[in-house]
């Protein structure tokens, strides 16, 4: 049983626990990812109860190759948070969210996306801008087929207004837990992860 301060928290929780109910939760080395280095530092300064995971040289080979490939190597260094920047593209997420989710050293994950460059396809359909989140090869595509594909504990923030409702309705319909926010994100997973870990050892 979890007890809730609010009917606000009581709904995400609900969700996390359903949504999060086949994946596997093995510890709190968490991994997190954003294009956004507010969003990078905001992730890690709230950790609560989990600790930002240390990359497997092999993963850290891999996220220099994307970085590399996106002409971003002379701009961010790989580590934890992973720093895509507005600049990474759509290819460039998925890589980096199988890159670290398939790392030992990581148990769960947090992809933050702050979607308001045109390196993403994030938004619907428009004659107004060269866009559109249901090509089959744009993030919110990329990250549906991810869900299936990846085990452990993972969840998005879609940090944005609500012309990017769009997008968070997506990736909620395919039943990938997502926030608004990254301190809110984290603070209700940490409830979810250390209920999970404790039923595990009952």
């Amino acid at each position: 049983m979890v007890v809730v301060e609010t009917l606000a928290d009581c709904e995400d929780l609900t969700q996390l626990f359903t949504r999060l109910s086949g994946k596997q939760f093995t510890g709190r080395r968490l991994a997190a990812i954003s294009n956004a280095g507010f969003e990078c530092v905001a992730l890690a300064d709230n950790l609560r109860n989990f600790t930002l995971s240390t990359f497997s040289e092999q993963t850290m080979q891999r996220l220099r190759a994307i970085l590399q490939r996106c002409r971003l190597d002379q701009v961010v260094d790989a580590h934890n948070p992973f720093d895509l920047t507005p600049m990474a593209d759509d290819r460039a997420y998925e890589e980096a969210i199988l890159a670290i989710t398939n790392d030992e050293n990581v148990d769960l994950a947090v992809v933050g996306c702050v979607p308001m460059t045109p390196a993403l396809n994030t938004l619907v359909r428009s004659e107004d801008h060269r866009e559109d989140l249901d090509r089959e090869d744009s993030v919110v595509q990329r990250l549906l087929r991810l869900n299936d594909e990846i085990t452990k504990p993972w969840i998005a923030v879609i940090d944005a207004g609500e012309l990017y409702d769009p997008f968070a309705v997506r990736l909620r319909a395919a039943g990938i837990p997502t926030f608004r926010t990254a301190d809110r994100a984290l603070r209700l997973l940490d409830v979810v992860c250390s209920k999970s870990l404790e039923n595990a050892l009952c």
